[in-house]
C-alpha cells in the first residue's frame, strides 16, 4: 500500500466528517461527493468540496426554501453516519497494514490475545489471521556463494567456526573431560588438554574425522547441501567442488546425510497425518514403468515402500515430517513407524487401511477415502509424497533400496528447515560435530 494516497484518504475522511457534523446545510453532500471522486491529494479534495459547499449553501439560503433546507439536513444526518463508517473502515485498514508490516513479525497475535480473553472462552492461535511467516526468499535468504567466500576464506576461518559450534560452551577433553586447554598453531584448530596433555583437533571424533579433504571443502559441501532447495547429487557435488574422485564425493555426501538426523529430535506432537506410499526403485536398473514392472496400489513390485507422517498445527498447516522405508504395509510395520515418529497421545489421522487399527499409544481417526481422491482426505502427507517423488526422479533419477533411508532423511531435513534456511548450515554442522565417525565400509555395509 502506498503511503501518500493512504494518508490522503485519511485526511479526506476526517475533513468530510468534521465539516458534515459542524455544517447543517446541503453542502455536506457536495463535500462527500468531491472527496470520493477527486484526485489523490487530500488538500485538493477538501478545498474543492468547501468551495462547492459554500456556493451551494449560499444559493439555497438566498432562495429561502426552508423545505429544501430541512430535506438537506436529513441528508446531512445520513452522510454523517456513512462518513463515520467510512472513517472507521480506513482506520481498520491502517491498523491492519501497520500490524502486518511491523508488529505481526515481532509479537504474534496468538501470544498477546490469550491473555485478554476471559476464562472459559475457547481461543486458538488461528482465531485471528496474522501473517507472521514472511517469504523465505525475503527474510530467510541463505548465505550466497560470495558471502560464503568472505566468511570462510581459508581453512583457518573454517576451523574457528567449527570450534565455536563444538566448544561454544567451553573446551572439553574427550579423554579425561578436562575443561582447560590451549590452542596450538595449526590449520585444524588443535587444542591440548592442560590435565592429560592430549591434543584434540576440532574434527576429531566427528563426521569429519581423519578426512583428507580441506575444511573449506567440507563447509562448502555442507552449505550447498543444506541450503539448496532441491538438494544435489554426488556427481553435481563432484563438479561443484572440483573433487577428482566420484567415490570421494559420494562418501562426503553420505557423511553429511548422516548428520541430517538429530539424535535428540522430538517426536511429532498434536495431530499427525500418516499414510503410506512408494517411490521408484533403481535396483538392477529397473525403474517404475519399465516393461514387466507393474506395481500398482500397495504392491511392492519395482517399488520402495515407505510410510510418512506430517505434524499439523491447530490451523491444519504442516510443520515437521517423518519418512521411513518399510518392508510392508502390515500392522506390525505401520505400528512400529507410528511409535517411532509420533509422540504418545498425539492424534493420528489416516485413511481406511486396517493396518493402522489398534494403535496402542495414540487415538486413531479413520477417514475413509471411498470415491474421493486420497489427496483430498489427507492433503499434506500426499503433498509430501508428491514432492518426494519429484525430487527423487529429478535429482537422483530414482532411489536404490540399499541407501534409501539416507535419502529420505535428507528430504526430511530440507522440509523441516524450509523456513530456516539461513541457519541450516550451522544446524547441519552442529549435528555432525556430535556424531561418531564412520568409515566408507561402515556406510556401504549399513553399520552407520
Amino acid at each position: 500500500m502506498e503511503i501518500s494516497p493512504f494518508l490522503g484518504n485519511i485526511g479526506s475522511a476526517v475533513a468530510v466528517y468534521l465539516v458534515a457534523t459542524m455544517s447543517p446545510g446541503p453542502g455536506n453532500l457536495a463535500i462527500m461527493s468531491v472527496a470520493m471522486r477527486s484526485g489523490r491529494s487530500a488538500g485538493l479534495r477538501v478545498a474543492t468540496g468547501v468551495i462547492t459547499a459554500s456556493l451551494f449553501w449560499g444559493l439555497v439560503a438566498a432562495s429561502g426554501l426552508s423545505i429544501l433546507i430541512a430535506i438537506y439536513r436529513g441528508i446531512t444526518a445520513a452522510i454523517v453516519v456513512f462518513g463515520g463508517l467510512y472513517l472507521g473502515f480506513l482506520a481498520y485498514r491502517a491498523f491492519r497494514s501497520f500490524w502486518r508490516a511491523w508488529i505481526g513479525r515481532l509479537i504474534p497475535l496468538a501470544q498477546v490475545v490469550p491473555h485478554l480473553v476471559p476464562e472459559g472462552v475457547a481461543f486458538t492461535p488461528c482465531s485471528l489471521y496474522v501473517p507472521v511467516m514472511p517469504s523465505r526468499l525475503k527474510d530467510d535468504r541463505p548465505m550466497s556463494r560470495q558471502q560464503f567466500e568472505e566468511l570462510f576464506p581459508d581453512d583457518g576461518a573454517c576451523a574457528r567456526h567449527l570450534a565455536e559450534l563444538r566448544w561454544g560452551d567451553g573446551f572439553a577433553c574427550p579423554a579425561c573431560g578436562g575443561t582447560k586447554g590451549w590452542e596450538l598453531k595449526g590449520e585444524r584448530f588443535v587444542r591440548e588438554c592442560a590435565d592429560c596433555g592430549r591434543q584434540t583437533s576440532v574434527t576429531a571424533g566427528t563426521v569429519m574425522h581423519r578426512s583428507h579433504l580441506p575444511l573449506k571443502t567440507w563447509l562448502l559441501a555442507a552449505h550447498l547441501v543444506a541450503t539448496h532447495s532441491n538438494g544435489i547429487s554426488a556427481l553435481q557435488l563432484q563438479a561443484q567442488l572440483g573433487i577428482g574422485s566420484y567415490k570421494t564425493a559420494w562418501l562426503l555426501l553420505h557423511k553429511l546425510r548422516r548428520a541430517m538426523v538429530d539424535p535428540d529430535r522430538s517426536l511429532l506432537q498434536g495431530i499427525a497425518e500418516v499414510d503410506e506410499a512408494s517411490v521408484p526403485c533403481r535396483d538392477g536398473g529397473v525403474a517404475e514403468g519399465a516393461k514387466g514392472v507393474s506395481g500398482r496400489g500397495r504392491s511392492a513390485d519395482g517399488r520402495i515402500l515407505l510410510a510418512g507422517a506430517v505434524e499439523l498445527s491447530e490451523c491444519g498447516k504442516p510443520r515437521r515430517i517423518r519418512l521411513k522405508a518399510v518392508e510392508s504395509y502390515a500392522s506390525e510395520a505401520l505400528h512400529g513407524f507410528v511409535s517411532e515418529a509420533v509422540a504418545p497421545g498425539a492424534r493420528v489421522v489416516t485413511d481406511g487401511w486396517l493396518g493402522y487399527s489398534g494403535l496402542p499409544d495414540n487415538p486413531w481417526e479413520e477417514r475413509v477415502v471411498g470415491d474421493r481422491k486420497a489427496h483430498e482426505i489427507l492433503t499434506w502427507v500426499h503433498r509430501v509424497f508428491s514432492n518426494l517423488k519429484r525430487w527423487a526422479l529429478g535429482v537422483h533419477h530414482g532411489l536404490r533400496r540399499k541407501h534409501v533411508q539416507r535419502y529420505l532423511d535428507e528430504f526430511v531435513f530440507r522440509w523441516n528447515r524450509r523456513r530456516h534456511r539461513r541457519t541450516s548450515l550451522d544446524s547441519l554442522l552442529g549435528i555432525g560435530l556430535g556424531l561418531p565417525p564412520a568409515t566408507y565400509q561402515d556406510i556401504v555395509e549399513g553399520r552407520a
